[in-house]
């Protein structure tokens, strides 16, 4: 009798362990957040970014150009044709760079790379891609560049979490402080 009462506690613990661990396997392997749509990401972002506008301590030449920088956004995500995403690709990559050399040292790679995005989209000719190539393989142009509204969204979503991430720690006055 004492056998047969081991082997049922043996098999309830076998059983109790295995359905604690694939439990938590299961609940380790669920979404955590990653479940919001676009919209949400942009608005989060352009929200995050407008409290840090507010509570910063910025220069009145640092507002001018991310006022210039933030509707040109708009302009971005609403442009409907090459040459308007180019024009507003064109500013916000400019203003950003100017930008750049009094950021924080640890927010200044990913301000880079954002404004490498946008002059990628301003200057075709220096975008880091594939070429396209005729016939004979002798062709430089840029390979044709498709940017659809989600994209263009995305990348402005990016660059207000970049612009928020600095203005909630060093608000572009490092270099102006050296």
């Amino acid at each position: 009798m004492s056998l047969l009462s081991s082997r049922v506690s043996l098999k309830t613990v076998f059983f109790f362990l295995f359905a604690t661990v694939g439990l938590f396997v299961f609940v380790g392997c669920a979404p955590r957040g990653e479940t919001k749509t676009l919209d949400e990401v942009f608005q989060i972002a352009k929200q995050r970014y407008e409290r840090g506008i507010t509570e910063s301590k910025a220069s009145s030449e640092t507002r001018e150009r991310l006022l210039k920088i933030v509707s040109s956004f708009d302009e971005f995500v609403n442009a409907e044709s090459e040459a308007q995403v180019k024009n507003a690709s064109q500013l916000i990559s400019d203003e950003m760079q100017a930008l750049i050399m009094n950021a924080g040292y640890t927010t200044r790679p990913a301000l880079g790379e954002i404004v490498k995005s946008y002059r990628g989209l301003a200057y075709p000719e220096e975008r880091e891609s594939p070429v396209s190539t005729g016939g004979d393989g002798t062709s430089s142009e840029p390979a044709p560049y498709e940017l659809n509204e989600s994209a263009k969204k995305l990348l402005v979503a990016r660059s207000y979490t970049a612009l928020a991430q600095e203005l909630e720690t060093t608000s572009f006055q490092v270099g102006a402080a050296g």
